[in-house]
């Protein structure tokens, strides 16, 4: 009796002990990278070299950049027949271990993988990407208490550190 008991108390502390795979980072300013405009109300870092327009817009923003290689590209444009809105669909009031998402073919896949951006001891980000060598990324981002789609990358996942270090550039205005 005692081994089935610990044995359902191992078991019970190893299934708890999964979601410790999901990363956490600290927003954090990186020297030397240019600030942008990101959105109306938040600015990102993003290194030298990176091309593209950045924010930009007239009936509302949208947002590109890309790395000189091609293997990084962020880029937003959440847009309706008449405006484009900095956030496109919230997350909903709990945060699910995956997301799908539309890719260009009109595929869907699925982003299985999490990594958390906090700033002061509070969530300010989720980005969920796929663990292919080629990954698609969507960014959640804390906006009025609520998570919004703020950010789509297409990276290459060699490149995922640079991808984080981006997102924790994200700052209030």
């Amino acid at each position: 009796m005692k081994k089935l008991i610990l044995i359902s108390f191992i078991i019970t502390i190893l299934i708890s002990c999964e979601k410790a795979s999901d990363y956490r980072y600290n927003l954090t300013s990186i020297d030397g990278w240019p600030i942008l405009n990101f959105k109306l109300n938040y600015t990102i870092q993003v290194p030298d070299g990176y091309e593209g327009m950045g924010m930009g817009g007239f009936e509302g923003n949208t947002f590109f950049k890309k790395s000189s290689d091609n293997n990084i590209n962020l880029y937003y444009a959440y847009c309706n027949d008449l405006f484009c809105d900095d956030f496109g669909d919230s997350l909903g009031n709990s945060v699910p271990n995956s997301v799908q998402v539309k890719i260009s073919s009109g595929a869907s896949i699925k982003l299985n993988k999490k990594e958390y951006f906090y700033q002061n001891s509070e969530v300010a980000g989720i980005l969920y990407y796929s663990d292919n060598e080629i990954s698609r990324g969507r960014l959640f981002w804390k906006d009025s208490g609520t998570l919004k789609a703020a950010l789509e990358i297409d990276f290459n996942l060699s490149e995922i550190d640079v991808v984080n270090k981006i997102i924790g550039t994200i700052k209030s205005k």
